[in-house]
């Protein structure tokens, strides 16, 4: 098995077996919490987010394709990289809490910002040290112990539930164990530096320079699509923020492939792009593919079965959720597809023009948002969400416009356009299979969409038997510790997903 496909393989099962308790959590958290509870939560993480942009200046993507390109650069990139981030931490975490005060921010949402920021300065220690394994294409160790962190964040978080019901508590659990993949994953690095570290160590200027294209970019990409919820607690209140927030989290769950496609094939991509641009393109294609393959009936189902979804595990107290998912669901694979877009014109250093595009939705879209959410406010018994979700829609629907544009050419070629149309005729006969069992359980319909899915991308040849038994032996191979083939990581042929 390839290095790319068993750190796919690995990221795929690590998401899977995060998603009971995750799913669970989803469940009882709003529960217990109440959607003001939620909403607090939310607003302070979100606000601990912005300093987290800051603190991550953009360094793992320049990291990542240091190394890739240079394994020598290892020791002393994420060393001066790490050093860098322990100052950036408390520095930014006394700013944070100062700028808190200053806002008139009451007690209660200073210390959740403070539980926040501890796990900030976790984070942002253990991002370097991920750029690291990240670079080295070491991915499939690091995606086991980010399961374990979510399993012991998450089981101290549903003892906090069933118990004290304490807010502080609850992100204090998963603060906390940010530590757990931290401590891991650096042991796993650490042999790995003792054969460079002797190099002289990067300045903390070139990692700042370096790092400020992919700030910016991600410092504007926060921005516009995050700005629509202090907008909303602002103009709306704390309980439309929990609906919303509900709304998301929802809406965001098929999208756990772009994260998985944007870590694997990073590496390959950097290494590739200014060496052997059709196999680059041929890379960047299969990405799209995969991610297409999985977000486009994700947002189909979000359309079918958001309200039985809402009424069986939330009652009417969530109703008004169930809109904003629906509204939510073009943004799944708009969202996956400039993932892929714009990783690969990371990876090709073609992202400075794309940052332009992120500047320009940074400006239109909060003004935009808030006149949609106070419109909305007004119109659907103060519900502002519903502009929030509309806006965030056409922002993404821009941004894919634009990103389209700039690709390089042979991506989403003719065949990746045949495959996303394939994904969609699949899905259509999905939907129509539901709709037949519009009066059945939520279960059924979900078990049936999946089975119907599958056999429709079987017939319209986006995958084949072939492929599939493919897989499940590879599964089977990396189960039983066979040797990784390709170990070299970049010289990896892309292949399609299904025929083009």
């Amino acid at each position: 098995m390839s290095v790319l496909k068993r750190n796919i393989l690995f990221l795929l099962v690590s998401q899977g077996a995060t998603w009971l308790v995750t799913i669970f959590l989803l469940i009882l958290g709003p529960r217990k919490l109440g959607s003001d509870g939620v909403g607090r939560a939310q607003f302070a993480l979100a606000f601990v987010g912005f300093f987290n942009l800051i603190g991550s200046l953009g360094t793992y993507q320049y990291i990542v394709k240091h190394i890739a390109r240079d394994p020598a650069e290892l020791g002393r990139l994420v060393i001066s990289a790490l050093r860098l981030k322990m100052v950036m931490g408390v520095v930014l975490a006394a700013l944070a809490l100062g700028t808190g005060w200053l806002l008139g921010y009451d007690g209660e949402v200073l210390t959740l910002i403070a539980i926040g920021l501890v796990g900030m300065m976790l984070s942002l220690l253990n991002e370097m040290v991920l750029a690291g394994l990240a670079g080295l294409e070491l991915i499939a160790g690091s995606a086991v112990w980010q399961t374990v962190q979510v399993y012991v964040g998450s089981i101290l978080a549903i003892v906090v539930l069933l118990t004290t019901k304490s807010l502080y508590a609850y992100l204090a659990c998963f603060s906390l164990a940010l530590a757990v993949p931290l401590v891991a994953n650096f042991l796993t690095l650490r042999p790995h530096l003792r054969h460079v570290a002797r190099r002289s160590p990067v300045t903390w200027r070139v990692l700042i320079v370096g790092g400020i294209p992919m700030f910016a970019l991600a410092a504007l990409s926060l921005l516009y699509s995050t700005i629509d919820i202090p907008i909303v607690e602002a103009v709306s209140g704390d309980e439309v923020v929990g609906w919303y927030t509900l709304a998301y989290r929802w809406v965001l769950m098929p999208i756990f492939i772009n994260t998985i496609v944007a870590t694997a094939f990073l590496p390959q991509m950097s290494a590739l792009a200014a060496t052997a641009p059709e196999r680059f393109c041929a890379l960047t294609n299969r990405a799209i593919k995969m991610v297409m393959a999985i977000t486009i009936p994700g947002a189909v189902g979000i359309l079918l079965i958001s309200s039985d979804l809402i009424d069986l595990l939330y009652g009417p107290a969530y109703e008004q959720s169930v809109v904003l998912m629906q509204l939510l669901a073009p943004f799944v694979p708009l969202v996956a597809l400039n993932t892929v877009l714009g990783t690969a014109l990371v990876a090709s250093d073609r992202h400075h023009r794309y940052i332009w595009v992120a500047a320009a939705a940074a400006v239109f879209n909060p003004p935009i948002a808030f006149l949609a959410i106070r419109l909305a406010n007004d119109r659907y018994d103060g519900n502002g969400a519903i502009g929030a979700a509309i806006v965030t829609v056409l922002t993404e629907i821009f941004i894919t416009v634009c990103a389209m544009k700039m690709r390089r050419r042979g991506v989403f070629d003719r065949g990746t356009t045949w495959f996303c149309a394939r994904c969609l005729l699949a899905a259509g006969a999905m939907a129509a299979a539901v709709f037949l069992l519009r009066d059945g359980g939520l279960f059924v319909k979900v078990g049936v969409g999946a089975v119907v899915y599958g056999l429709a991308s079987l017939a319209v040849g986006n995958v084949s038997v072939a492929a599939v038994k493919g897989s499940l032996d590879s599964v089977r191979r990396a189960g039983a510790g066979e040797q990784l083939t390709d170990v070299s990581g970049p010289a990896e042929t892309a292949e399609p997903m299904g025929k083009s």
